[in-house]
């Protein structure tokens, strides 16, 4: 299931495009070193200190014991959870009209970030842990 994803003003990013292309990029990045605290990497500690400090979570033993929220490391959104949320919408009257995933979904952005940062590593290639990978 998607549950992450970035939003923007179709109009604002054509005159935007490469402030969004460095936004993305940014944002991948710290999604990957998001993916490997989870996995137990050297920034474990460092994201879950920030994670409390800004407020997604304010108990530090849960962090430890819970999976977290994944995310995809390489800024790929899973069309059919989209599309099936998108169904949910209409059904329930939250929306109006259904749009194929092609126009709900530009990854010419996840695509220029992976080619600038590379292909994602975990940095602990023992982690048993589910999801970011």
């Amino acid at each position: 299931m998607t549950i992450a994803v970035i939003m923007v003003n179709t109009d604002w990013a054509k005159k935007n495009h490469e402030v969004l292309r460095n936004y993305y990029t940014a944002y991948l990045r710290g999604v990957r070193d998001y993916c490997n605290a989870y996995h137990d990497g050297a920034i474990k500690q460092q994201i879950i200190d920030a994670l409390i400090r800004y407020g997604s979570e304010r108990r530090p033993e849960l962090l430890h014991k819970y999976p977290w929220p994944a995310r995809s490391p390489n800024g790929r959104v899973n069309a059919a959870s989209m599309l099936d949320m998108q169904d949910w919408y209409v059904a329930n009257k939250f929306s109006a009209a259904k749009f194929p995933a092609e126009r709900l979904i530009d990854s010419s952005y996840a695509d220029y970030a992976n080619q600038k940062l590379g292909p994602f590593v975990l940095e602990n290639k023992e982690s048993k842990r589910e999801g970011c990978r």
